[in-house]
């Protein structure tokens, strides 16, 4: 596959300030046909976060058009077409970098595109990515897309979920905050307790998690008194959102002061 050359995907990324140079390298030779006929882009469909950073993919183009007489030229694009509605617009990144076209570009050459999400800049959801070829000068225009769904990395979800809850008395009600990523939110949190001594974890209390920043949603659970009487456990299990999976957090002890 004769391939796109890449500039600054790496460093520049970051500002979403990607590009590259179609058509690069000796062409082979060219097939006469019809500017009709279909376009492919191909590549991953579903694509997990990364933990950190950005993840790097690859799409490929190609099409099939006359070459007598005619140049072509194309254009990128991506946009969000779905998300979890509940998050807060402000909140929202919509990071997904798809390498512009430079350049006239050749029918019936095979060209990959670069593209990259970001683990903070890219909300959960679906994009659609797009590639419109233009011929000149009939200024005839066709477009080829691809839907792309992004998921949540779960095992990241999980390692910056924090659980927090103040000392209370025995036997006196508490509230236990969980914060969890800000894709989660509208995903109901349920709480889990075993006191000391017991070998099973019982399902006690439960709350939605609401928007609270940019970075995480809030859930803040009320726990009966009947529950702090004496010393014992807590997990939390975090329920799935759109384009989020669920998860249960590690065990935490129950904090109950004496006097």
């Amino acid at each position: 596959m004769q391939k796109m050359k890449k500039l600054g995907l790496g460093s520049a990324a970051a500002t979403g300030a990607v590009a590259l140079v179609l058509g690069l390298g000796s062409a082979p030779a060219m097939a006469l046909g019809s500017f009709d006929e279909p376009m492919t882009l191909t590549g991953p469909s579903s694509v997990s976060l990364p933990t950190s950073d950005y993840k790097d993919l690859t799409y490929d183009f190609q099409f099939t058009g006359p070459t007598d007489g005619v140049t072509y030229a194309a254009e990128t694009k991506s946009k969000m077409i779905a998300r979890n509605t509940a998050i807060r617009p402000s909140y929202v990144g919509k990071y997904f970098a798809l390498a512009e076209a430079e350049g006239n570009i050749t029918p019936d050459t095979p060209y990959g595109i670069p593209a990259s999400v970001h683990f903070d800049g890219t909300t959960p959801g679906k994009y659609q990515l797009s590639v419109s070829v233009r011929q000149s000068p009939s200024d005839v225009a066709r477009t080829v897309t691809k839907d792309v769904t992004v998921k949540a990395n779960t095992k990241f979800s999980k390692s910056i979920t924090r659980v927090s809850s103040p000392s209370v008395r025995v036997g006196s009600a508490r509230t236990i905050t969980v914060k969890a990523p800000y894709y989660q939110v509208g995903a109901t949190v349920y709480a889990y307790y075993k006191a000391s001594g017991q070998t099973t974890y019982k399902k006690v209390a439960s709350a939605k998690l609401v928007n609270s920043s940019v970075s995480y949603a809030k859930a803040s659970i009320r726990v009966s008194g009947k529950y702090t009487k004496t010393s014992g456990r807590f997990y939390f299990k975090v329920a799935a959102a759109p384009y989020a999976g669920s998860y249960q957090t590690a065990s935490v002890a129950a904090r109950i002061v004496r006097s």
